[in-house]
C-alpha cells in the first residue's frame, strides 16, 4: 500500500523572488492552455515542466535545512506549487491551518506532493467498487471484414435503438471501407423510418457533428449520364495518382494534423460542405472518391454527403473507391433513389 505525501518548504526572501518568476511563467502558461482546443497539451507540459523547477529548488534547499520542512498527508486543491497570502483567496484550497497561518504572515510556502509513500491507502466509506467487466462481445460472422462488420452494426442498431441518445458511435474503432459501406446501408431510409441523428465520439473523448442515419433514399444502380470528377481524399498520399484524378480533396497538411479527432471530423465536413456546394453550382456531377482511411476525414466527407442528398437530392453522386492490392476497387454509390 503507498499513499502521497504533501511536504510544505518555507522558502527565503531571496529564493522567493527566483520561485516568483517561474511560478508567473507557469501561471501564464496555464491561462494559455485554457484557451487551446482539447487534446493541444503544449501549454500543460510547460506548467507542469516549470512546476517541477520550483519544486527540485525548493527540495535542495529543504535538504540543507529540514528543519524547516514538515509532511502532513492533506492534499491541497490548488494548482500552483508556490503559496503565497493571494492563494488564501482560492475557494476551497485544502491548505492545513498552520500552513495556512504562515501564508497569512506572509511567509512564502512551496507545496510538493510526493506520491507513492509508504503507508494504507484510505478507502472511502459507501462506495460501490469498480464497474463490473463489460460482457464480452463475440463475432458469429467468419473473417476478419466480416466481423469487423458485424461488430460496427452491433453499435449502430444499439445506438439507433437509444434513438441517438447516450450511445455513441466511434469511427476510429472501424476501418476505412467497413466504416463508407457500413454508413451508407444505415443512412438508407426505409419505409415507415424516421431519420435519426446519432452521435459521434472518438476514442480520444472529442465530439463531432451526429450523423444522420435513416436519412435518404438511395439508389444503387442506373448510374445518371453526369460529368465525372475523380478525386484523391488526401493529397501527397499517393502522388503516383496525380495523372489520374483532378485532385485532391482534402490537403493532407491540414487534415493529417495533431490534434482532436472531433475537431479534424468537424473541419473535413466545414470543408466539404462549402465544396459540394461549388460543385452542384456547376451542375449535377460524379464524384469519384479515391480514399485509403484516415476515418475523421472520411466520416466527415460523407455527413457532408448525406446533408447534400437530403437536402439536394438529385444533383450528387458519390462512388467510393477502395484500394485493394495494387488497385482501387469501386463501392456502391452514394445516390438518390
Amino acid at each position: 500500500m503507498t499513499i502521497e505525501n504533501t511536504i510544505y518548504v518555507i522558502v527565503p526572501n531571496e529564493l522567493t523572488v527566483e520561485l516568483s518568476a517561474l511560478q508567473e511563467r507557469a501561471d501564464a502558461a496555464l491561462r494559455r492552455a485554457k484557451k487551446l482546443p482539447p487534446g493541444d497539451t503544449r501549454e500543460i507540459a510547460r506548467f507542469e515542466a516549470l512546476s517541477t523547477q520550483i519544486e527540485r529548488k525548493a527540495i535542495a534547499y529543504a535538504s540543507t535545512r529540514p528543519d524547516e520542512s514538515g509532511f502532513t498527508d492533506m492534499i491541497p486543491k490548488v494548482s500552483r506549487a508556490l503559496l503565497t497570502r493571494e492563494s488564501l483567496s482560492e475557494p476551497n484550497h485544502g491548505l492545513p491551518k498552520d500552513v495556512c497561518a504562515l501564508l497569512d504572515k506572509g511567509v512564502s510556502i512551496v507545496v510538493v506532493g510526493r506520491p507513492h509513500q509508504p503507508g494504507d491507502t484510505l478507502i472511502a466509506s459507501g462506495g460501490s467498487g469498480p464497474r463490473p467487466p463489460a460482457e464480452a462481445w463475440r463475432a458469429t460472422r467468419p473473417g476478419k471484414r466480416e466481423a469487423e462488420t458485424e461488430r460496427f452494426e452491433t453499435v449502430l442498431e444499439t445506438a439507433l435503438a437509444l434513438r441517438g441518445g447516450k450511445s455513441a458511435i466511434n469511427p476510429l474503432s472501424v476501418s476505412n471501407r467497413v466504416l463508407t459501406e457500413t454508413l451508407r446501408r444505415y443512412v438508407q431510409a426505409e419505409p415507415g423510418t424516421k431519420r435519426i441523428d446519432v452521435p459521434v465520439e472518438y476514442r480520444d473523448g472529442s465530439i463531432a457533428d451526429p450523423f444522420p442515419l435513416r436519412a435518404v433514399r438511395l439508389g444503387r444502380t442506373h448510374l445518371p449520364n453526369w460529368p465525372v470528377l475523380k478525386f484523391t481524399l488526401l493529397s501527397i498520399r499517393h502522388v503516383e495518382m496525380d495523372h489520374v484524378v483532378h485532385g485532391a480533396w482534402f490537403r493532407n497538411a491540414r487534415i493529417s494534423r495533431p490534434g482532436p479527432a472531433g475537431l479534424i471530423d468537424a473541419d473535413a465536413f466545414e470543408i466539404s460542405m462549402k465544396q459540394l456546394a461549388k460543385v452542384r453550382a456547376t451542375g449535377p456531377r460524379i464524384i469519384e472518391m479515391h480514399q485509403t482511411g484516415f476515418q475523421p476525414a472520411v466520416t466527415g466527407f460523407y455527413r457532408a454527403v448525406t446533408h447534400t442528398l437530403i437536402d439536394h437530392p438529385g444533383t450528387l453522386c458519390v462512388i467510393p473507391k477502395f484500394f485493394v492490392g495494387k488497385g482501387f476497387e469501386e463501392g456502391d454509390p452514394w445516390l438518390t433513389a
